[in-house]
């Protein structure tokens, strides 16, 4: 048997490994997916909440009769309240604008419509505040006050950098959350998983490993579990039946070696005595006694042929036994020691005729 022998994975290794590495990819994946319409639905909520202070200005707007008449610092505190540098206002064909005593000049415009809201937009218009945004500015649209009959449209002037940064915190959060949430859950399926396949899977790795240096140890013989009824039960149990067949087999091997080299002693020390009782019966071949005369061939033949099975049988058990081949019989002799071996020469009641 080969000394070679696999080293078994360790208990970070192998399929563990793999196992804990899909389930926190598919995890994550899952979290992907999910990532886009959460992220979306954050940016709406975050640009809604800038367009209501916006609405609230328009009432404002509505409410006084001369805009210019309103303090400085009223109309700077509602809009650094919303982050934005101006608020435009249109209410049938006129337009009214508020805007910051020092209001920097707005830099590359990206427009946002709150009146569009179809998923491939919004989902668009994330990646783009993400991969593209930064220096931009953005400009709100949105309607006026939901309860107006008339037809009125607010315009939020503000920079997008507040929403970018916004945007990136809760992506870091979002990823960070969604990696604890995949490592417990790995951690969790892995305990399960390793209790009920991979410690069953590593017994039997383990048990074909040793079985195959020593298949003729019966120790080694896997005990099957007879309490499991499924696909590693079943495997268990074939595994058992299959190492005690070969067990079975090898032992009979050995006894029937066993045997092979018993009956080779025997018949070595067979072919000796043959031997000796070959010269003997040269000796008595040489008798001048009729009856001698008359049995004498017989003998000699048969101990030659004893000699010749002994003989094969040795040369059997050196695997180097020649092919048969035909020989001339002489078929009268042969028919008169078959005669005389059963008994039908000097019988009384039987005539042979040859």
């Amino acid at each position: 048997m080969a000394n070679d022998t696999r080293a078994m994975p360790g208990p970070f290794s192998g399929l563990s490994v793999k196992i804990i590495a899909t389930i926190i990819f598919v995890i994550l994946a899952v979290q992907v997916i999910i990532y886009l319409p959460s992220a979306a639905s954050f940016r709406m909520s975050w640009l809604e909440d800038r367009l209501r202070v916006g609405i609230v200005a328009a009432r404002v707007l509505d409410a006084v009769p001369d805009i210019m008449a309103l303090p400085r610092e009223l109309t700077d505190r509602l809009l650094n309240s919303a982050g934005a540098t101006a608020i435009v206002y249109r209410r049938e064909g006129q337009s009214q604008l508020l805007e910051l005593e020092q209001a920097p000049m707005p830099r590359q415009a990206v427009t946002v419509d709150m009146r569009l809201r179809d998923p491939l937009t919004v989902i668009a218009g994330v990646l783009d505040t993400l991969v593209m945004g930064g220096d931009r500015t953005l400009r709100i649209i949105g309607e006026g006050d939901p309860d107006d009959i008339e037809d009125s449209l607010v315009e939020v002037l503000m920079p997008e950098q507040p929403l970018r940064l916004e945007l990136l915190i809760f992506s870091r959060n979002t990823f960070v959350i969604s990696l604890i949430v995949a490592l417990m859950t790995a951690l969790v399926l892995y305990l399960f998983v390793s209790r009920i396949l991979i410690a069953p899977i590593r017994r039997l790795s383990e048990n074909m490993l040793a079985y195959r240096q020593a298949p003729e140890n019966a120790s080694l013989i896997i005990a099957a579990n007879p309490k499991r009824r499924d696909e590693i039960g079943i495997l268990e149990q074939e595994l058992s039946a299959m190492e005690t067949e070969i067990f079975t087999l090898l032992r009979q091997r050995r006894h029937l070696a066993d045997l092979g080299l018993a009956v080779s002693k025997i018949n070595h020390d067979l072919r000796n005595t043959l031997t000796s009782a070959q010269l003997l019966s040269d000796q008595v071949v040489a008798l001048d006694d009729p009856k001698i005369q008359r049995l004498a061939p017989r003998l000699v033949h048969s101990i030659n042929r004893a000699i010749g099975f002994a003989q094969s049988v040795l040369d059997y058990g050196r695997q180097s036994s020649t092919p048969p081949r035909p020989v001339p019989v002489d078929l009268r002799a042969l028919i008169d020691e078959a005669a005389f071996d059963a008994g039908f020469v000097g019988h009384p009641a039987v005539t042979l005729r040859n």
